[in-house]
């Protein structure tokens, strides 16, 4: 199916997308409207903790970046690859009734899982761009420093697109696991509840050399995360391109799961129905 393949199940691909998001949102009185409300009430609390509380302090890496700002464009990143990876491990659970009665190729399910946990994610990184833009008001008025409209802002969808091939390959071995083995997805919570606090979201990347801790960082280096993040922070704060070779590293890694990732998928799916 891969790579071009999935075009002919497009409109399959469309119908279990706009399926999944009228579910997930279907019983709640605000539907959509949670995907601006969720990660804004997410900032206000973090950044609450974090400036009174324990005090992270960005200003040596963004010194014209208020933390909520820096803060929220974490979130969106990450809130993806979770909510992604959480709805990709169940695709094939989920959809196991259409499973059982039609042929088609099964990576279809993972493949629409993500795409609408991408869709999301898009609505949450528009919200950013929106508070983004009241803060430079707030600058503005202040006659602080202000950031500056530049090339760097279309570098933060290449990547998304970059963290969505990520969820992608992670997802295939979640689902294929799940499908026999439940008890992964609770795993999979404390697994992702560890990576919040080891990809810099809630800090900058120059945290824990400046705690005197800093053997971390290497490790951080195998968390393509770790790389996208930052990455997509300098480029929209501080207009900075990254060269190939800074995303080359994070990308190999991507790639290597993604392949991977589908090879273990389609060597497991035979099994599938056994336990559907």
């Amino acid at each position: 199916m891969y790579p071009f393949g999935i075009f002919k199940y497009i409109d399959l691909i469309k119908v279990l997308v706009s399926t999944q998001l009228k579910v997930k949102y279907k019983s709640n009185y605000l539907g959509f409207f949670w995907s601006i409300l969720n990660p804004l009430l997410m900032m206000v609390i973090l950044s609450f903790v974090f400036t009174l509380i324990i005090r992270a302090d960005i200003r040596d890496d963004y010194p014209n970046v208020a933390y909520p700002v820096f803060l929220l464009l974490g979130q969106v990143f990450w809130r993806f690859f979770q909510m992604g990876t959480n709805h990709g491990m169940q695709s094939v659970i989920m959809h196991s009734g259409i499973i059982k009665r039609v042929y088609f190729p099964r990576e279809i399910v993972v493949v629409a899982s993500v795409l609408a946990s991408l869709f999301i994610a898009i609505l949450e990184l528009l919200v950013f761009f929106g508070v983004l833009g009241l803060f430079q008001l707030y600058f503005y008025h202040t006659s602080q420093a202000l950031i500056p409209v530049h090339v760097g802002f279309v570098f933060i969808f290449v990547f998304l697109g970059m963290t969505a091939l990520l969820v992608l390959g992670l997802s295939f071995f979640l689902a294929s696991i799940y499908v026999r083995y439940r008890d992964i997805n609770e795993i999979w919570q404390v697994v992702t509840t560890a990576g919040f606090f080891l990809t810099p979201i809630i800090y900058s990347v120059s945290f824990f050399s400046q705690s005197g801790i800093p053997w971390v960082n290497p490790i951080l280096t195998i968390n393509p995360l770790a790389r996208l993040i930052p990455m997509s922070r300098r480029a929209i704060f501080l207009g900075e391109i990254p060269g190939l070779y800074k995303v080359f590293l994070p990308f190999s890694v991507i790639l290597l799961v993604l392949v991977a990732g589908i090879f273990y998928f389609r060597s497991r799916e035979k099994t599938f129905r056994q336990y559907l």
